[in-house]
């Protein structure tokens, strides 16, 4: 899908979570996510790499203050949101500045904006 092809479907899409959700708020930290030059163990505490993942798909959270998190494992930047957060979708683009440039596939990354609280 093109990028507005993608806004198109995707903006504006809201939703509430009925379990708790698992993300990372630093890249470098994230065991998912690869590190530069695609190596393994180049994050900042030996995370990452190209066989931890390779995500295509990067999620940008805009949180509220009133957002309920809880920040439960600092080696992976590991922040959980918890049940009964709401999402809305505000923003869709694809780029080339996750894994897949990193890596060097020459694929796109779509990023997502989501706000919640």
């Amino acid at each position: 899908m093109s990028d507005s092809q993608l806004r198109k479907a995707l903006v504006g899409k809201t939703w509430t979570n009925d379990c708790l959700e698992s993300t990372a708020y630093d890249s470098r930290d994230n065991p998912f996510w690869p590190q530069p030059g695609g190596r393994r163990s180049t994050g900042k505490h030996g995370q990452g790499g190209s066989v931890s993942g390779n995500r295509e798909v990067l999620i940008r959270y805009h949180t509220a203050k009133s957002t309920r998190a809880a920040f439960i494992q600092p080696s992976q930047s590991e922040a959980v949101l918890a049940v009964g957060t709401h999402h809305k979708i505000t923003g869709v683009r694809s780029t080339r500045t996750g894994p897949s440039h990193t890596l060097g596939s020459g694929k796109r990354v779509i990023e997502l904006e989501i706000e919640v609280w």
